[in-house]
């Protein structure tokens, strides 16, 4: 695609026009010397199903203000020493889920799995096994329809 049209060209991604950049060199030239003429910007579709709120539909002090509470939330040392343990529990569990597989296990699709467990247990510690699943469920059917192309 880069001959045919270049490394900075437009099209539509899912129903909306969008700027592809396809080189290390055009992503630098972007975000060095003209990243202020580019917004990130989602499908509509992507923004009604994860809802105007999410953190990367908004840019300037917003944006900036729940950036730096995540971060903090998840930078100090000390949230990551306790944050070890559990890891290193569910590296455990996941690996010993997989050695009793008498089938091909599908690492694209364990570490999606291993990545979820990790991320609810730095964003909300242990929880239940029954709030986990529902959440797992309900991410994944989310997950399911984030790429799809917006129909009604």
């Amino acid at each position: 695609m880069v001959y045919r049209y270049g490394e900075i060209f437009k099209t539509h991604i899912l129903g909306c026009p969008c700027v592809m950049l396809a080189s290390p060199e055009a992503i630098r030239f972007v975000m060095v010397t003209q990243s202020k003429l580019f917004k990130p910007s989602y499908p509509p579709s992507k923004e009604r199903l994860i809802g105007p709120s999410a953190l990367f539909f908004h840019q300037g002090s917003y944006h900036f203000e729940i950036k730096k509470l995540v971060q903090e939330s998840l930078s100090s040392l000390e949230v990551i020493k306790h944050m070890v343990p559990h890891i290193d529990a569910i590296a455990i569990s996941a690996l010993e889920s997989w050695s009793s597989c008498a089938s091909t296990v599908s690492t694209f699709h364990q570490m999606k799995h291993f990545s979820f467990d990790v991320a609810v247990t730095a964003i909300f510690g242990q929880l239940g096994s029954h709030h986990k699943e529902k959440l797992k469920r309900n991410y994944f059917l989310l997950n399911r329809g984030y790429n799809c192309f917006p129909v009604n």
